[in-house]
């Protein structure tokens, strides 16, 4: 994606200029007029013919002040001609010089008298400079596969271009995790211009464009020994300031987006807050201990010392820096620690159990101003409230009041209303009436309730950001939803920034249509992640716990613990092919463990689907229209539960070797054995081509072709780069062999072997 230079002012000047040369020549007339000195002042004499050379005319325009309004500013040109004058072959030429800043938007040269158009740049734009591309700006597109191209502008087509500047932002689909999505760090401010929001979580910096798609317009990302982002503010100069916990300082800059070098470092422990005020620029360590920017010696100046300090004392946590009347104040979890800036001194620090106060917890997460009081937030007895002007605490909002509980996880101010996040609801109240309306449950916002639930000011300043004052909730998990910053406080619209799986318990999975799919053991779903978006899908219910995957042409089998096997086709459930019955249905005798299949589910022929519980071996079938129950083809104590199909024949891993079965004839054929080991513990199978690879405990992966018949070169340590031949698992991957050993796991691509996961003791 790219964007315009931002040096470059959109809409109309109040004063453009422009260079305008105009040659004619006469055949009975010229266009000047001469004074003769011989002649009376009042006389003019005109020559019967010639031509004239105006030579270059600067122009200057006025009016068009108001964008608003849509005016043009303009400009009179007069030219004299004698009385009677035929005027022919008349030249005109227009030139702007955008590199000496000298440029018009859509001029347009008329004749007053006649209405004649002697030049028309309607509806082109700027001319001597374009500041945005023909159509939508940004121009934001995916690339297909590797390049866009529908950006571009149109110029004249005499144009020199002499400086080319272009913003080239890093979009992205919403943030991939691979395990539970819980964000519970979020730093913000907003670019004082375009009004586009920056969201900070870990180590990185997300840019948001709020009319854009995706919304993840830019990122920036830290080394790690930098630390996380404990911070964000615009600074006097309208640059981004980025706080990491290492002491270090990165700035945004305002004009063209890129990333410098920031504040001066300071290195005297963890930074926990930094926050940019009115007195000037602070920071805050874990400890309390509060430094001030000295703006001209570009030093960090210690005022307030937690070690040194008896009023900052017992603080290992910093939340929020806040300031009103001179008075700054840190939210932490030892109460609140004060430090007056115009008088250069620590003030008492208050808590719960105090003498000089009425604050109602000792654990401070939030503290905001609203007209002239003074909330404190706390995760475990509401806010508290004070009269910073009198000096006199009111009455708590809690649980016994005015809050449904007295958990408040965040609140934030949006000129005359209140919003709170306080249990299960979101809290409104309304500074002008003082009163709360009804709150708003936090499920009919797509949210719920938890430790990280957030609020985050998002105000409509510009063009990047919502057409109205917005806040956003989030509750860690990813979505950000966008609420009306007033009393309605409508949902208006979700940001998906970052995806992850329903749990991170996943038993086995498998890739189809670029969708990989995911066996949520406690979850008991099917988790679905798109490989080309990137971004996780919703997951299908299952209601049992998932242990294998499969597929059988378009159809996903999912087998479970105790319900059989699902067929999911189109990311929905289509029936379901029950488990079979063994000894009694005992608790977890009716779990799948591996499943394979041949055929199409989806098409009048069908499918064949071989599945193994931990006592028997099954066969099944099912079509477009139908399943079957479970036939039991073996009743084995013996099995090592691992599966595979190839050309009509089923291969069963036992203890005691490789069994076939020929599903179109319903009979077993000779068995497979091994001549090193009489008992295969661990046994698993999978096939590569027309190749059956069998991992044996000790040994390595057998290998044989299923065609021929004949035995392939074994792979081991003595043949392959392989370590360890203690083999507990096999599975295929495309023409990949994927191996799991008691010391690590390997890929062989057919000719080399590649480790991939270090230790561990890999049965799947």
């Amino acid at each position: 994606m790219v964007r315009g230079d931002k040096n470059v002012g959109l809409g109309y000047s109040a004063v453009t200029l422009v260079f305008i040369i105009l040659s004619s020549t006469w055949v009975s007339a010229i266009a000047s007029a001469e004074d003769s000195k011989t002649n009376s002042e009042s006389e003019v004499s005109w020559p019967k013919s010639g031509s004239v050379d105006t030579g270059w005319m600067e122009i200057a325009t006025s009016g068009g002040n108001d964008s608003t309004t849509n005016s043009q500013s303009y400009a009179n040109w007069n030219l004299e001609f004698a009385p009677g004058a035929e005027i022919s072959n008349i030249s005109l030429q227009v030139h702007v010089n955008g590199s000496n800043g000298l440029s018009i938007d859509s001029p347009l040269l008329v004749s007053q008298d006649t209405g004649d158009r002697f030049f028309d740049f309607s509806g082109y734009g700027k001319l001597g400079a374009l500041d945005s591309f023909d159509g939508l700006n940004p121009y934001a597109d995916r690339l297909a596969p590797n390049s866009a191209t529908g950006a571009g502008w149109t110029l004249p087509s005499s144009a020199t271009i002499t400086e080319l500047t272009l913003e080239a932002l890093a979009p992205s689909d919403p943030i991939a995790f691979f395990d539970q999505v819980d964000i519970t760090d979020f730093h913000s401010t907003q670019h004082p211009d375009d009004g586009q929001l920056y969201l900070s979580t870990g180590n990185a910096v997300y840019v948001i464009d709020a009319n854009n798609n995706p919304e993840i317009v830019d990122s920036f990302s830290f080394n790690r020994n930098l630390g996380d982002v404990v911070g964000m503010d615009v600074g006097p100069n309208g640059n981004v300031h980025i706080a990491l916990s290492s002491g270090n300082f990165k700035i945004i800059d305002r004009n063209n987006g890129t990333l410098q070098s920031g504040l001066p470092a300071i290195s005297n422990g963890v930074l926990a807050a930094f926050k940019v005020l009115d007195s000037g620029i602070y920071v805050a360590y874990e400890n309390g201990s509060l430094y001030e920017l000295d703006l001209a010696a570009s030093v960090w100046n210690l005022k307030a010392s937690a070690e040194t300090t008896t009023t900052f004392s017992g603080i290992t946590r910093v939340n929020d820096i806040h300031e009103q009347s001179d008075v700054i104040y840190l939210a932490t979890d030892n109460g609140v620690a004060r430090y007056d800036s115009n008088l250069e001194q620590p003030l008492s620090q208050w808590s719960s159990n105090s003498f000089q106060n009425v604050l109602h917890s000792d654990t401070i997460t939030r503290i905001e101003t609203m007209g002239s009081l003074l909330l404190f937030a706390s995760p475990d007895s509401g806010i508290a409230r004070l009269n910073y002007n009198s000096g006199n605490w009111l009455s708590t909002w809690n649980s016994g009041n005015f809050l449904p509980s007295d958990s408040v996880y965040d609140m934030a101010l949006n000129q005359n209303v209140l919003h709170i996040l306080s249990g299960d609801k979101l809290v409104r109240y309304d500074m002008i009436s003082s009163t709360f309306p009804t709150p708003v449950e936090l499920n009919s916002m797509n949210l719920t309730e938890s430790s990280s639930l957030t609020l985050i000011p998002w105000s409509s300043i510009g063009s990047r950001s919502p057409s109205t004052d917005v806040h956003i909730a989030t509750n860690g998990n990813g979505k950000l939803m966008l609420i009306e910053a007033d009393v309605q406080s409508n949902l208006l619209d979700e940001i998906l920034f970052a995806t992850g799986p329903f749990d991170s318990d996943i038993n086995d999975v498998l890739e189809y249509d670029g969708i990989l799919y995911g066996a949520g053991f406690f979850s008991k779903v099917v988790e679905r992640f798109d490989l080309v978006a990137s971004v996780w899908l919703e997951p299908i219910v299952i209601n049992d716990y998932v242990y294998t995957l499969a597929r059988a042409g378009d159809t996903i089998l999912a087998g479970t613990y105790t319900n059989g096997i699902y067929l999911v086709e189109n990311g929905t459930i289509r029936g379901n092919i029950p488990a079979g019955n063994e000894y009694g249905n005992l608790g977890g005798t009716l779990a799948i463990y591996d499943i394979d299949s041949t055929g199409d589910c989806t098409t009048t022929q069908g499918c064949e689907i071989m599945f193994v519980q931990p006592y028997g071996v099954y066969t099944a079938t099912a079509d477009a229209t139908s399943t079957n129950n479970p036939t039991r083809i073996q009743e084995s104590f013996v099995l090592n539960y691992d599966v595979a199909i190839y050309g009509g024949v089923g291969f069963i891993a036992t203890d005691e070797g490789l069994q076939r079965y020929d599903l179109a004839n319903n009979t077993f054929i000779d068995t497979w054995g091994s001549t090193s080991s009489s008992r295969l513990n661990y046994a698993q199978v999978a096939v590569i081509g027309t190749t059956m690879n069998m991992g044996i405990e000790g040994f390595g992966v057998a290998r044989k072709d299923i065609v021929t018949g004949q035995s392939v070169s074994t792979l081991s340590s003595a043949t392959t780069g392989i370590t360890n031949d203690n083999v507990y698992s096999v599975e295929a991957s495309g023409s990949d062999l994927w191996i799991g050993t008691d010391s690590g796991a390997w890929i062989w691509d057919g000719s080399t072997a590649t480790k991939v996961l270090e230790g561990g003791f890999y049965e799947r």
